[in-house]
């Protein structure tokens, strides 16, 4: 191999296909060579110095460093930003990968990630290892919860304080204290700001997973409510054209529609709706696949309570509209539905006696 093949630099993209080749092999290849990030910042650390010595490339360590590169970035993705130290073998860099899964139908998610190994550099300087500590923290929120460009902007952005504080121990075996107060003071500056992007982010996102649970739940719901009539209609149920049963099956619609639409209008608002994105995306999206059932079961129960007339709406004739309109509000409003719930348990209770006259 020449060296100008060899210079290919610190920067290797793999092929965007190479999953559709995958796909169609009869025989998988073998996976990569896991390659660890501190193994790779210690072999490009020796390239780097054969690098200054000889000034070109193609040194003793060249074909090492461009093999663990290669199986690194298999395993990881494109390295997308990178800081090598040159006093000791220490880095950190962000990775991106795109990966594809039968769950999510074939479709691409970018997975970013933060690599980080300072440990030599910082042994020294225990105010910028904390630092360090304290950037790799919230790279994992970040990792966790925000997806696609925000968390791509937030990773980079947390690597350019990185590369800063590193700096500091990377030009000088002893720091000056002044320099390093400085330093540690204005990237705890930057870090909250960083943090106040994640939250701001990470609250945007919250709301749209939710909203994607809730549609998973509304069909979800639909599905089962289709199930029901379809076995009812195939054993040929004896009350199938029953206003009961169609009353039924429209409350508990009709009160699911009132929650995703009640949900809806509170996203409008600003402030109006708020879910705990620390959680986890899986435990809002699941969250929200749960809003549907709850609207239907409202629904449905205040349904029964009319029915059995241990609720009562003044003297409105109970028709088909109106199971409709009082279970999209029992959907819409928890509040409302559990109002009328509890009138109707207080309504069981005995009767106070009339107190006498005069």
């Amino acid at each position: 191999m020449s060296p100008a093949a060899k210079a290919m630099g610190d920067y290797a993209h793999p092929s965007t296909l190479g999953w559709l080749r995958e796909a169609f092999l009869w025989r998988r290849r073998p996976p990569p060579e896991a390659v660890p990030f501190a193994e790779l910042v210690l072999v490009h650390y020796l390239r780097q110095l054969a690098v200054y010595k000889n000034r070109e490339y193609g040194g003793p360590h060249e074909d090492v460093y461009q093999a663990k590169l290669k199986a690194f970035v298999a395993t990881n993705g494109r390295l997308v930003e990178a800081y090598w130290c040159t006093r000791q073998p220490s880095g950190v860099a962000v990775t991106e990968k795109t990966e594809r899964s039968w769950r999510r139908l074939g479709l691409a998610r970018q997975v970013v990630r933060f690599h980080s190994e300072t440990d030599w550099i910082t042994s020294e300087c225990p105010a910028i290892a904390d630092q360090v500590y304290a950037s790799r923290a919230l790279a994992v929120k970040i990792g966790e919860v925000l997806r696609g460009t925000s968390e791509l902007v937030a990773m980079q952005w947390l690597v350019s304080a990185v590369e800063r504080v590193l700096g500091v121990v990377d030009h000088s075996e002893a720091p000056d204290e002044k320099d390093v107060a400085r330093v540690v003071a204005a990237n705890e500056k930057e870090l909250g700001e960083i943090l106040a992007y994640y939250n701001k982010s990470a609250e945007a996102q919250a709301r749209l997973v939710y909203f994607q649970g809730m549609m998973r739940g509304a069909a979800l719901l639909g599905g089962v409510i289709a199930a029901i009539a379809l076995a009812l209609y195939l054993t040929r149920f004896s009350r199938w054209h029953s206003p009961t049963t169609q009353a039924l099956f429209l409350t508990g619609a009709m009160g699911g529609a009132g929650a995703i639409i009640s949900v809806m209008s509170r996203m409008a608002g600003k402030g109006a709706f708020s879910v705990d994105h620390e959680v986890g995306r899986k435990m809002v999206r699941r969250l929200g696949s749960l809003r549907p059932f709850i609207g239907a079961t409202f629904a449905v129960a205040l349904y029964f309570g009319f029915a059995s007339k241990l609720v009562q709406l003044g003297s409105v004739k109970k028709t088909i509209y109106f199971y409709a309109i009082v279970s999209f509000l029992a959907g819409f409003s928890e509040r409302w539905a559990r109002l009328m719930l509890h009138n109707a348990e207080g309504s069981g209770d005995a009767a106070p006696a009339p107190a006498k006259e005069g």
